[in-house]
């Protein structure tokens, strides 16, 4: 089981410094603010940093303490970044393919009208073989630095949705990789269902 094996050894996302937070955004804010501007959220930054930044720093501190198998930060991360944007997450956060002149690469030669047809049904060969990876915990964890990094998020990479609810956010449904053996097809305007077990 290689795919989650050196998950219980990776670091934990640390809890940034409340200072240095704080003076990293007043750096980033500094060129877009008048001296004027800069002034006044010098000072609001400082009262903040004063008065209610420690008191929510402790609660990050304990927020981490309170989740030792994930990340402070995750359940916030996925509700802004995909759960509470209204747009198509597909087209503005999920990975997406793009090819150019691939009927030469495909082995064998495909004439150029039958390009498209193959160049899916690679695609289709290729994510299913990735997908069992993921099933069987074959894939070797991505790594960064010689340190492997976090596979938790391949269980969301198949068989997970993003359902649409009003207010105040979607939510994720995900289904058991076994269970669902079908991809859809659309061809000349004809959606199929193609059993892919």
């Amino acid at each position: 089981v290689a795919l989650y094996k050196e998950q219980g050894s990776l670091p934990r996302l640390p809890v940034p410094d409340l200072y240095v937070t704080c003076m990293k955004y007043l750096r980033s804010v500094k060129p877009l603010l008048s001296d004027e501007q800069f002034a006044k959220t010098s000072d609001a930054v400082i009262e903040f940093a004063l008065k209610d930044g420690p008191r929510l720093q402790q609660r990050l501190h304990k927020r981490a303490k309170s989740l030792p198998d994930s990340s402070w930060l995750i359940d916030w991360w996925n509700d802004i970044a995909y759960l509470t944007d209204p747009e198509p997450v597909v087209f503005f956060v999920s990975y997406f393919y793009s090819f150019k002149e691939i009927a030469p690469l495909l082995r064998p030669p495909v004439s150029p009208h039958r390009a498209q047809c193959a160049v899916a049904a690679a695609l289709v060969v290729e994510a299913l073989s990735f997908r069992d990876m993921i099933m069987d915990e074959s894939l070797t964890p991505d790594r960064a630095g010689g340190r492997a990094t976090c596979s938790s998020q391949y269980a969301f990479l198949f068989n997970s949705c993003r359902i649409p609810a009003y207010p105040p956010q979607d939510r994720v449904a995900t289904y058991p990789l076994r269970c669902n053996p079908n991809i859809i097809v659309l061809r000349k305007r004809r959606i199929v269902s193609l059993d892919v077990a």
